[in-house]
């Protein structure tokens, strides 16, 4: 497998992501054992390569330090789990720009870091040779956006709805629902995209793709949601069933509640009969 670069620790830990995403997707029912694997494998690499500490100390912490090895050699890395895999991306080059984001329920001055110049992007870019990848995400600091996702055209209806405003929901929810469940957080951001969309029907097209009735991938179990909520509706109401969706979500979160994706059908109900 072709690696674009030529650091050895580098190389040697995106090649055993790889390796790994290739056995996990073959053989999903042994998924654990293949993250142990990997574990096991990036650990002998850290070794090799003078992390002399790396086979004793914990997983997030080997993480911590690959990261900061990375950034010595001249990279970015950002290591985690992407649901349902462990996932690792790596990059050369990143600037910052501010955007203010309008949101249904508050309004955003978001901190953006374009990240450019990718070496490795994760196991959604190997699983679809490179049709699909993450095209962003949100830390409490600021935003993080995978610029080639967007052709590098920030005034485009992609980068402003699919990415600008799908994160600064997640930036606004994570302050305002700490420890918001992934799949909510995926639901509330996918109708926030909805409510400003000027492209509904294209937005749609693209759920409709990307849905999937299993809760343990959240992107897209939040699209088939959607989708069931939306049913045959078209023009102005959907993006009023996506008000009115976020609106009774945000209701049962400030009345103490958590929805789990079993509720998630109760909640949409209750937005399709608003709507009518």
């Amino acid at each position: 497998m072709r690696v674009d670069c030529d650091v050895p620790l580098v190389r040697g830990i995106v090649l055993a992501y790889r390796n790994y995403y290739r056995e996990a997707l073959l053989h999903q029912e042994g998924r654990q054992i293949w993250e142990k694997k990997l574990q096991h494998q990036v650990r002998a690499i850290a070794g090799e390569f003078g992390i002399s500490k790396a086979r004793r100390i914990k997983w997030n912490e080997l993480e911590r330090c690959l990261t900061k090895e990375f950034k010595r050699l001249g990279y970015f890395a950002l290591f985690g789990r992407v649901s349902p895999f462990l996932s690792l991306l790596v990059w050369r080059s990143q600037k910052e720009k501010f955007f203010h984001v309008p949101l249904l329920e508050s309004k955003q001055k978001v901190r953006v870091i374009l990240l450019d110049q990718f070496v490795e992007l994760g196991w959604m870019h190997f699983a679809t040779f490179g049709r699909y990848y993450i095209g962003g995400w949100a830390k409490k600091d600021a935003l993080y956006c995978v610029s080639q996702a967007y052709k590098r055209k920030y005034d485009s209806e992609a980068f402003r709805v699919s990415y600008l405003t799908h994160e600064a929901q997640h930036f606004s929810d994570y302050k305002r629902f700490p420890g918001l469940a992934q799949v909510d957080l995926e639901y509330r951001a996918k109708l926030a995209e909805l409510i400003t969309s000027r492209d509904g029907h294209s937005l749609l097209r693209k759920f409709r793709a990307e849905a999937r009735s299993d809760d343990a991938l959240p992107h897209c179990f939040a699209a088939y949601k959607i989708m069931e909520g939306v049913g045959t509706r078209s023009g102005s109401k959907v993006r009023q069933f996506a008000v009115d969706a976020m609106e009774e979500h945000s209701r049962s979160l400030m009345h103490g509640h958590r929805p789990n994706p079993r509720r998630f059908q109760r909640i949409t109900l209750v937005a399709q009969g608003m709507a009518r």
